[in-house]
Protein backbone atom coordinates (compact mmCIF):
# COMPACT_ATOMS: atom_id res chain seq x y z
CA UNK A 1 0.00 0.00 0.00
CA UNK A 2 1.00 3.60 -0.44
CA UNK A 3 1.06 5.74 2.70
CA UNK A 4 -1.99 7.97 2.78
CA UNK A 5 -4.02 5.81 0.42
CA UNK A 6 -7.54 4.59 1.10
CA UNK A 7 -7.88 0.91 1.98
CA UNK A 8 -10.96 -1.25 2.37
CA UNK A 9 -11.81 -3.57 5.21
CA UNK A 10 -10.07 -6.88 4.42
CA UNK A 11 -7.37 -5.53 2.09
CA UNK A 12 -4.00 -7.25 2.60
CA UNK A 13 -1.55 -4.74 4.06
CA UNK A 14 1.38 -6.98 5.04
CA UNK A 15 2.43 -10.57 4.48
CA UNK A 16 4.49 -12.32 7.14
CA UNK A 17 6.65 -15.18 5.82
CA UNK A 18 4.18 -18.09 5.95
CA UNK A 19 6.69 -20.95 5.49
CA UNK A 20 7.33 -21.75 9.17
CA UNK A 21 3.59 -21.57 9.85
CA UNK A 22 2.81 -23.82 6.86
CA UNK A 23 5.33 -26.35 8.16
CA UNK A 24 3.82 -26.23 11.65
CA UNK A 25 0.32 -26.65 10.22
CA UNK A 26 1.47 -29.69 8.20
CA UNK A 27 3.13 -31.20 11.30
CA UNK A 28 -0.01 -30.59 13.37
CA UNK A 29 -2.20 -32.09 10.65
CA UNK A 30 -0.07 -35.24 10.58
CA UNK A 31 -0.12 -35.50 14.37
CA UNK A 32 -3.90 -35.07 14.44
CA UNK A 33 -4.37 -37.76 11.76
CA UNK A 34 -2.03 -40.14 13.60
CA UNK A 35 -3.72 -39.69 16.96
CA UNK A 36 -7.18 -40.01 15.36
CA UNK A 37 -6.10 -43.33 13.78
CA UNK A 38 -4.79 -44.61 17.15
CA UNK A 39 -8.04 -43.54 18.86
CA UNK A 40 -10.13 -45.29 16.19
CA UNK A 41 -8.10 -48.49 16.61
CA UNK A 42 -8.53 -48.30 20.39
CA UNK A 43 -12.29 -47.90 19.92
CA UNK A 44 -12.38 -50.98 17.68
CA UNK A 45 -10.36 -52.97 20.22
CA UNK A 46 -12.67 -51.83 23.02
CA UNK A 47 -15.74 -53.01 21.06
CA UNK A 48 -14.04 -56.35 20.51
CA UNK A 49 -13.17 -56.53 24.22
CA UNK A 50 -16.82 -55.93 25.16
CA UNK A 51 -17.84 -59.02 23.23
CA UNK A 52 -14.98 -61.07 24.71
CA UNK A 53 -15.86 -59.89 28.22
CA UNK A 54 -19.49 -60.91 27.68
CA UNK A 55 -18.23 -64.38 26.75
CA UNK A 56 -15.84 -64.40 29.75
CA UNK A 57 -12.94 -64.74 27.30
CA UNK A 58 -10.91 -61.88 28.85
CA UNK A 59 -10.44 -60.61 32.36
CA UNK A 60 -12.27 -57.50 33.61
CA UNK A 61 -8.86 -55.92 34.20
CA UNK A 62 -7.90 -56.30 30.52
CA UNK A 63 -11.18 -54.72 29.49
CA UNK A 64 -10.69 -51.83 31.93
CA UNK A 65 -7.18 -51.20 30.60
CA UNK A 66 -8.48 -51.07 27.02
CA UNK A 67 -11.29 -48.73 28.04
CA UNK A 68 -8.83 -46.39 29.79
CA UNK A 69 -6.48 -46.55 26.81
CA UNK A 70 -9.33 -45.67 24.45
CA UNK A 71 -10.33 -42.63 26.59
CA UNK A 72 -6.71 -41.49 26.77
CA UNK A 73 -6.25 -41.77 23.01
CA UNK A 74 -9.52 -39.89 22.39
CA UNK A 75 -8.25 -37.07 24.61
CA UNK A 76 -4.93 -37.01 22.74
CA UNK A 77 -6.80 -36.87 19.42
CA UNK A 78 -8.85 -33.88 20.65
CA UNK A 79 -5.68 -32.12 21.87
CA UNK A 80 -3.95 -32.70 18.53
CA UNK A 81 -7.03 -31.41 16.68
CA UNK A 82 -6.90 -28.25 18.82
CA UNK A 83 -3.19 -27.86 18.04
CA UNK A 84 -4.02 -28.13 14.36
CA UNK A 85 -6.65 -25.39 14.69
CA UNK A 86 -4.09 -23.14 16.42
CA UNK A 87 -1.52 -23.79 13.68
CA UNK A 88 -4.08 -23.01 10.97
CA UNK A 89 -5.07 -19.81 12.78
CA UNK A 90 -1.42 -18.74 13.04
CA UNK A 91 -1.00 -19.45 9.33
CA UNK A 92 -4.07 -17.36 8.50
CA UNK A 93 -2.58 -14.45 10.48
CA UNK A 94 0.41 -14.27 8.13
CA UNK A 95 -1.78 -12.12 5.89
CA UNK A 96 -2.33 -8.94 7.86
CA UNK A 97 -5.56 -7.38 6.63
CA UNK A 98 -7.11 -3.98 7.20
CA UNK A 99 -9.61 -4.32 10.07
CA UNK A 100 -11.55 -1.25 8.88
CA UNK A 101 -11.87 0.88 5.78
CA UNK A 102 -10.04 4.19 5.91
CA UNK A 103 -6.82 6.05 5.22
CA UNK A 104 -3.64 4.12 6.00
CA UNK A 105 -0.52 5.72 7.42
CA UNK A 106 3.06 4.78 6.58
CA UNK A 107 4.44 1.31 7.22
CA UNK A 108 6.24 1.21 10.56
CA UNK A 109 8.18 -1.91 9.49
CA UNK A 110 9.88 -2.89 6.27
CA UNK A 111 10.68 -6.21 4.67
CA UNK A 112 13.06 -8.21 6.81
CA UNK A 113 12.03 -6.68 10.16
CA UNK A 114 11.25 -9.08 12.97
CA UNK A 115 7.71 -8.54 14.25
CA UNK A 116 5.80 -9.93 17.19
CA UNK A 117 2.38 -9.42 18.70
CA UNK A 118 3.39 -6.03 20.13
CA UNK A 119 4.76 -4.54 16.91
CA UNK A 120 2.70 -1.74 15.39
CA UNK A 121 2.75 -2.26 11.62
CA UNK A 122 0.74 0.80 10.57
CA UNK A 123 -2.43 2.63 11.54
CA UNK A 124 -5.70 3.32 9.77
CA UNK A 125 -8.08 6.17 10.45
CA UNK A 126 -11.70 6.20 9.43
CA UNK A 127 -12.43 8.31 6.36
CA UNK A 128 -16.21 7.98 6.51
CA UNK A 129 -17.33 9.02 9.04
CA UNK A 130 -14.60 11.43 10.08
CA UNK A 131 -14.31 12.13 13.79
CA UNK A 132 -13.37 15.61 14.96
CA UNK A 133 -12.05 16.58 18.38
CA UNK A 134 -12.24 20.12 19.68
CA UNK A 135 -12.30 22.03 22.92
CA UNK A 136 -15.15 24.19 24.11
CA UNK A 137 -15.78 26.48 27.00
CA UNK A 138 -17.70 25.47 30.11
CA UNK A 139 -20.82 27.42 29.19
CA UNK A 140 -21.08 25.65 25.82
CA UNK A 141 -20.55 22.30 27.49
CA UNK A 142 -23.28 22.99 30.03
CA UNK A 143 -25.62 24.20 27.31
CA UNK A 144 -25.10 21.35 24.82
CA UNK A 145 -23.63 18.50 26.85
CA UNK A 146 -26.84 17.30 28.49
CA UNK A 147 -28.75 17.33 25.20
CA UNK A 148 -25.94 15.50 23.41
CA UNK A 149 -25.80 12.83 26.13
CA UNK A 150 -29.57 12.34 26.33
CA UNK A 151 -30.16 12.48 22.56
CA UNK A 152 -26.96 11.36 20.77
CA UNK A 153 -26.65 12.84 17.28
CA UNK A 154 -29.34 15.46 17.83
CA UNK A 155 -26.96 18.40 18.23
CA UNK A 156 -25.70 19.62 14.84
CA UNK A 157 -22.32 21.30 14.58
CA UNK A 158 -20.44 22.98 11.77
CA UNK A 159 -16.67 22.75 11.51
CA UNK A 160 -14.02 24.12 9.23
CA UNK A 161 -10.32 23.51 8.69
CA UNK A 162 -7.73 26.24 9.18
CA UNK A 163 -7.46 26.88 5.43
CA UNK A 164 -11.23 27.06 4.86
CA UNK A 165 -13.57 30.02 5.06
CA UNK A 166 -16.39 29.64 7.53
CA UNK A 167 -17.60 26.26 8.74
CA UNK A 168 -18.57 24.26 5.64
CA UNK A 169 -18.66 20.78 7.20
CA UNK A 170 -21.76 19.69 9.07
CA UNK A 171 -21.62 17.04 11.74
CA UNK A 172 -23.40 15.77 14.82
CA UNK A 173 -22.26 15.89 18.42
Amino acid sequence: FKPGSLVKNGDVLFTIDPRPYQAEAARAEAAAASSRARADLAKTELERSKRLLADNAIAQRDYDERAANQRQLEATARADAASLQTAQLNLAWTSVRAPISGRVSKAEVTEGNLVDGNTVLTSIVSADPIYVSFTGDEATYLQLGKTARNHPGSVKINAGLANETGFPHEGRL
